[in-house]
């Protein structure tokens, strides 16, 4: 899997949140840039196309353990992180410089 940053939506109980997925499979950790925080997410990635990581979700009012799984097809992300208050879905798309 290539390193990348991909812009995304999740699907929370507060609607919508916009945010930022950078990959980073050299160090085996994904950086999920949501909500107001700044969240690692360290596990395994397939050669390819996906990726099984654990880490926590900073929110407002407290942090959750969760994990992140998904995959990458083209330039399209797809992934669901798993908390304990719920199942969040979300997609995005590879940034591309200067945009």
């Amino acid at each position: 899997m290539q390193d990348g940053t991909y812009q995304v939506t999740m699907n929370s109980p507060m609607g919508e949140k916009k945010g930022v997925v950078e990959i980073q499979p050299e160090t085996g950790c994904i950086v999920l840039n949501i909500m107001g925080g700044v969240n690692l997410f360290y596990g395994g990635f397939a050669p390819q196309y996906t990726f099984e990581t654990t880490g926590t979700l900073k929110t407002a009012l407290s942090d959750l353990p969760a994990s992140l799984q998904g995959s990458v097809s083209g330039e399209h992300l797809t992934a669901v992180l798993h908390t304990e208050k719920g199942d969040f879905s979300m997609e995005g798309s590879l940034k591309h410089e200067g945009k």
